[in-house]
């Protein structure tokens, strides 16, 4: 009888730590979409939450606002404690997410100037600091260490060697034209594809799965301006 009583009190006292688990869970959601709602005036969803625990000592969550696309657009929040949380408390890829279009347009705009038939779409999002949340602050950001390499972006171009118009040499244009771009020095990968049927099929969906169609590409560059594009 003592055994059975035993195990019941051990089992209400499982069913209590696992409520107050939820609930502190709950509630930390909660504080994170008002602060990310105070912060950038949008609602926010989440797709996953992994609360702190030994192998990390912040709360992470996945997110995106509310009519973004969850899979283009998904964002990572940080909630930090203790030392961690002197600086700040949350970080947020989002002012990157935010200014993505202004970024894209302006390096659209510069690499046109050195070729035809473009496509740059940024290659991941980036924390920014907290003072950062508008995209009139863009330029003030830009001149940040942080900022100047933050925008990391793809680059597609058809391939015209066939056409007598040297890969090396595009390279070359742009990186002549990028540093009056405004969009910082971040990392480029150009990648030259096959023909303009292959290219006429990429858009922010498929673009980084289309890489691996058996090389849609003939071939890629990477680097940065400041330190040189190289294939």
């Amino acid at each position: 009888m003592k055994k059975k009583i035993a195990a019941i009190g051990m089992t209400v006292l499982i069913m209590l730590g696992v409520s107050g688990c939820m609930d502190r869970h709950e509630k930390n959601n909660e504080e994170m979409l008002a602060h990310m709602k105070e912060k950038y005036g949008v609602e926010f969803e989440i797709q996953d939450y992994i609360p702190r625990n030994v192998d990390c000592s912040y709360d992470v969550w996945f997110c995106n606002a509310v009519g973004d696309d969850p899979v283009t657009d998904r964002i990572e929040v940080h909630r930090y404690y203790g030392e961690l949380a002197k600086k700040h408390e949350y970080e947020d890829e989002y002012y990157s997410r935010l200014v993505r279009d202004e970024i894209e347009s302006r390096a659209t705009e510069a690499i046109l100037q050195a070729t035809d038939q473009i496509k740059v779409y940024l290659s991941d999002y980036s924390f920014a600091e907290d003072e950062f949340m508008k995209v009139e602050q863009l330029d003030e950001y830009l001149q940040t260490e942080e900022g100047k390499a933050a925008f990391g972006m793809i680059i597609y171009l058809v391939d015209h060697e066939k056409d007598g118009i040297k890969n090396r040499d595009v390279v070359d244009k742009i990186e002549q034209v990028m540093p009056e771009a405004g969009v910082g020095d971040p990392w480029l990968r150009i990648v030259f594809v096959k023909n303009e049927e292959l290219f006429d099929k990429l858009n922010r969906n498929n673009h980084i799965e289309m890489l691996y169609w058996d090389k849609i590409y003939t071939c890629n560059y990477g680097g940065n301006v400041s330190s040189g594009i190289e294939q």
